[in-house]
């Protein structure tokens, strides 16, 4: 029988040092052992040199995946507050590669994270899509200011939904 292993999959918290230190749209990978002072460990994989093997989401999920398995040296690793990640999923694979899933638990967040455009399988999104998600975002966000309830990460819904409308004028989509 074939061990499989499991890391949660991440993405880093905009405003925050992770944010800034990640490229947009990387797969980001931990084991979850947080330390004692609170942070973990990510590895992650953006494509910044424009690999033909990594175009996909699930792709450079993998690729961090793989380089924390061998704890292969790269310079695409960081050590971070627990705080500043958000948990959008899980990568689970045997030890031979053969069998490998990318499992997410918050897509959305994934598709706003990879520049909106494509899904994480590299298939494009519709518009459609982009539009109900921009206004269920500032449906929440609208009604936590009005009935005075803190809703999660209110300044982060706001922000994605601003840089999802930017990119639906960038595509001629309808708001």
């Amino acid at each position: 029988m074939l061990e499989m292993n499991r890391y949660r999959v991440l993405i880093p918290k905009p405003k925050t040092r992770a944010a800034a230190i990640i490229d947009v749209g990387s797969g980001v990978v931990t084991n979850g052992e947080i330390d004692t002072e609170g942070r973990i460990e990510v590895w992650f994989e953006g494509n910044r040199y424009k690999a033909e093997n990594l175009v996909t989401y699930e792709q450079r999920v993998m690729h961090a995946a793989g380089r924390l398995a061998q704890r292969y040296p790269t310079t695409a690793k960081a050590t971070a507050p627990v705080e500043e990640f958000i948990e959008v999923g899980t990568f689970t694979f045997s030890n031979d590669w053969l069998t490998h899933t990318l499992k997410l638990s918050d897509p959305a967040t994934v598709y706003m994270w990879c520049g909106v455009t494509h899904d994480v399988h590299g298939g494009r999104l519709p518009l459609t899509v982009l539009r109900d998600t921009i206004l269920e975002m500032r449906s929440a966000v609208e009604l936590s200011e009005r009935f005075h309830t803190p809703v999660a990460d209110a300044e982060l819904l706001t922000a994605w939904a601003n840089q999802l409308t930017t990119v639906m004028l960038a595509f001629g989509g309808p708001l």
